[in-house]
């Protein structure tokens, strides 16, 4: 039974992480990337003559706060913006169309401390999402706006308690889109890839 017990507490302390260097707190993001929207129309269901995607760069910011429960698991929320990618159609006469994606964001936090310097998180909520075209070939009713689910999964590697290099997914739902001749505009579905840093405080 002791030679039991002992091997319970050798296996208790391989498996327990240590001390985390992240903590309870106020943090930032900052993370540029690549992003790339999802069922967009092709240049020729719309007419035109060629199409140019902006894929990089793409930007995300967010300010939010991590409650740590214990050294492995903690909770928080966030606020974010994200500029993300720009498509262009142009017409055979020159004329561009500009299409862009941006989001206001709110997001749950959810995170695992790995092995001291470690983090595996995953962000759940929603966004308020833009998609702006414009355009002189079509009647331009103005930005199309939809609150959409977001979801987002990623790692952060902890330098400090106060600095870390984060590396994440992110996924904000939307609508198929075939043309722009019908009103309102639909928002498309939108991924992106983000590498940035952590600031806490």
């Amino acid at each position: 039974m002791k030679g039991l017990v002992t091997r319970i507490i050798l296996l208790a302390a391989v498996f327990t992480p240590f001390s985390a260097l992240a903590r309870s707190g106020i943090y930032i993001d900052l993370q540029p990337g690549w992003s790339d929207l999802s069922d967009m129309p092709s240049s020729r269901q719309i007419g035109a003559a060629s199409l140019s995607k902006d894929h990089f760069p793409s930007f995300r910011g967010s300010i939010g706060y991590l409650h740590d429960f214990n050294r492995l698991f903690g909770f928080g929320f966030e606020i974010g913006r994200g500029i993300y990618s720009t498509y262009r159609y142009k017409t055979p006469n020159q004329i561009t169309t500009k299409a862009r994606f941006t989001t206001y964001e709110f997001m749950s936090l959810w995170e695992l401390h790995l092995q001291h310097h470690y983090d595996l998180f995953a962000k759940v909520g929603g966004g308020r999402n833009y998609f702006n075209v414009n355009t002189t070939t079509f009647d331009n009713p103005g930005p199309a706006t939809k609150i959409r689910p977001i979801v987002a999964i990623g790692t952060n590697y902890n330098f400090t308690r106060h600095f870390a290099l984060t590396v994440s997914y992110l996924h904000a739902f939307g609508q198929s889109i075939s043309n722009f001749d019908s009103k309102p505009w639909r928002v498309p579905s939108m991924n992106a890839l983000l590498a940035g840093c952590r600031i806490s405080f």
